[in-house]
């Protein structure tokens, strides 16, 4: 068929033959090969950027995650040894803690044995003062009436250190002297004593308070210190999460990075050979075009035109009965195929000149060849397309309903987290009113026993100096009673005939009633200081389990916040993946919509117009035969 063709266009005068064709055919493929060459050549240029870039990306992410993960093992590593420096300090404030409390219960009760002490020796200086003053109000009221030293008490007889009954016969002057003396020795002292005692009371109610402050102090930083350790505790779990997260990246783009190595470098070999056999391919075909431009092109002028003078002869013979077989055989096509094109194409045939009817019937097959591979190449697309669509369309919907689903998820969990965090926040305050009122009770009901306990000792001392004032007098009373049985003398005036002995009953009903008093004092010392440690233990106690339930309350609290922050991000992320895969699902979908009148409502079926056409193209290629082409 070409080589008809060449000769019809040398009948026509158009300077062509074989060998220029093929030179021309060369031609087109040398320009063909380079372009082709420096298409791929511009196409690898833009993946090996790819790589490079790609390559580089990630060697910068797997850079900033080693820094990432040193920079958490540090913050793992730092947070633990936080941890276990505030348990060694809390450890030590502890103990600390205990020490102090064992001080002040020691100096307690120390304090305690120096009082009863004091109270001991200062009712020996009470008793002096008052018989020294008894002594002296006997010696002042005159000469006559100290006359003899066993007139004065045993108490005052012991304090002046002369021995009772024996006969006195100084001056009264000089006893009053002596007594007075004495008397003001032994008020100096007991003041001196008395001082004293303030001031060791003074010291331990200093020392109380410098004790109280330190452990108040201690507590708070105690509990300060537990706070810290449960927060360092939560951020090492964080940063042990995140940091095994980032390891695990890290890996990840490792291999991802070795693999791109690999390929790009696979690929760049396979370039490589490809350019080196795309430049062997053009030496090749220039080799060929010289050799077939310089010995062949001279043999074909020389004899191809006596060639194409023979052909053109027979071809006129026969041009005329190849055309009305030809017409035929399309009429016969068109009946057959219900063609209105090749009817057409038939009657024209008949009347047609030959070249006229050649360039027709070829025209006509590579219009429907044109159509045939448009027709394919557009069924192709379609098919990829709705392919793709539908692919695209199915991963989007089952993405958008993974994130709906996860974004549900993540929204009743951060509903429960919430939830959790204000029962959490609740009890916390309640722990924390709770606590408040127990303190608030402990503080009364403190100060009423410490008021309760210093009543009852004050009261103790004002009965115990009571009962010594009253047992002292009558005991006084019956020696001035002893005393006073001498012998009557001449010149004494009738008073009474029975001594005089106290009120008798009445004294030992009094203090009998003082010493009742005196127990029911000392019993309520004693139940209301058992009841203060009882209320104090109990207090600690219910301190320790309210501060235990509260840490815990706080961990827990802190844990849910953690994770609801955690989860809040995730929900974030997930809503703004669920928008842009929303995005691409309704592109997908609005692109099928587009996709649908172009290929699935085309009307006839792409088998059955293919078939016609290739029916069509068979009967034409048959009348072009009949006409002597190919």
């Amino acid at each position: 068929m070409k080589m008809i063709g060449l000769l019809l266009c040398l009948a026509m005068g158009t300077e062509v033959t074989p060998v220029q064709k093929v030179l021309a055919m060369m031609d087109s493929m040398l320009e063909k090969g380079k372009a082709e060459a420096a298409a791929e050549q511009a196409a690898y240029q833009e993946y090996s950027a790819w790589c490079d870039a790609t390559g580089q990306q990630k060697e910068k992410d797997i850079a900033d995650a080693t820094v990432t993960v040193d920079r958490l093992r540090a913050a793992v590593q730092k947070a633990k040894a936080d941890v276990a420096r505030l348990g060694g300090e809390i450890e030590q404030l502890d103990t600390d803690l205990a020490t102090a409390a064992g001080d002040k219960a020691a100096a307690t009760k120390l304090r305690d044995t120096e009082r009863a002490d004091y109270e001991t020796v200062h009712a020996d200086y009470v008793d002096n003062v008052e018989s020294l003053e008894e002594a002296l109000r006997n010696v002042q009221a005159g000469p006559k009436a100290v006359t003899n030293l066993a007139q004065l008490s045993e108490r005052a007889q012991s304090l002046l250190s002369g021995p009772p009954g024996n006969a006195f016969e100084s001056s009264s002057g000089m006893i009053e002297d002596l007594v007075g003396g004495l008397l003001t020795k032994m008020r100096d002292e007991k003041a001196a004593f008395e001082k004293e005692e303030q001031k060791k009371a003074n010291e331990y109610d200093e020392l109380m308070q410098e004790l109280t402050t330190r452990i108040d102090h201690m507590t708070d930083e105690r509990d300060e210190k537990t706070q810290m350790k449960g927060r360092r505790s939560s951020d090492a779990a964080r940063d042990s999460t995140d940091l095994a997260e980032t390891v695990k990246t890290r890996t990840e783009d490792r291999k991802y990075v070795a693999e791109l190595k690999a390929e790009c470098g696979q690929k760049a070999t396979d370039m490589e050979a490809r350019t080196k056999l795309r430049a062997e391919e053009i030496v090749a075909v220039n080799k060929a075009r010289e050799i077939i431009g310089g010995r062949v092109a001279g043999n074909a002028e020389k004899h191809l035109p006596s060639l194409v003078q023979r052909s053109l002869m027979q071809l006129r013979a026969t041009t005329q009965a190849r055309t009305a077989r030809a017409a035929m055989m399309l009429q016969s096509a068109a009946q057959r195929t219900g063609s209105k094109a090749l009817a057409a194409l038939a009657l024209r045939t008949e009347d047609g000149p030959f070249d006229k009817v050649l360039g027709m019937i070829k025209g006509m097959i590579k219009k429907l060849s044109e159509q045939a591979s448009e027709e394919a190449d557009h069924k192709g697309w379609c098919d990829g397309e709705l392919h793709s669509n539908k692919n695209t369309r199915d991963s989007k919907t089952t993405a958008v309903n993974e994130l709906t689903a996860q974004s549900e998820q993540l929204n009743a969990e951060i509903a429960e987290l919430t939830e959790e965090m204000a029962e959490l926040s609740r009890g916390i305050a309640q722990l924390d009113k709770a606590m408040a009122e127990a303190t608030s009770q402990r503080q009364e009901e403190h100060a009423r026993n410490d008021e309760a306990v210093r009543d009852a000792k004050e009261a103790q001392a004002a009965v115990r100096e009571a009962l010594a004032v009253l047992k002292k007098f009558y005991a006084k009373a019956a020696t001035a009673t002893a005393l006073a049985q001498t012998k009557a003398r001449i010149s004494q005036p009738a008073s009474f005939d029975t001594p005089y002995q106290g009120m008798g009953g009445e004294s030992g009903g009094v203090v009998g009633m003082l010493e009742v008093i005196l127990s029911d004092f000392v019993r309520l010392e004693e139940e209301t200081q058992s009841s203060e440690n009882e209320a104090s233990s109990a207090f600690d106690e219910f301190s320790a389990e309210t501060n235990t339930d509260k840490t815990a309350k706080s961990d827990a609290y802190d844990s849910s916040k953690t994770r609801k922050i955690k989860q809040q991000r995730a929900l974030q992320q997930a809503s703004r993946d669920l928008s842009e895969t929303q995005k691409g699902l309704d592109a997908a979908l609005q692109y099928f919509s587009e996709l649908k009148p172009a290929c699935l409502d085309a009307g006839v079926d792409f088998a059955e117009r293919s078939a016609r056409r290739q029916e069509e193209v068979e009967s034409l290629e048959q009348a072009l035969g009949a006409l002597g082409g190919e």
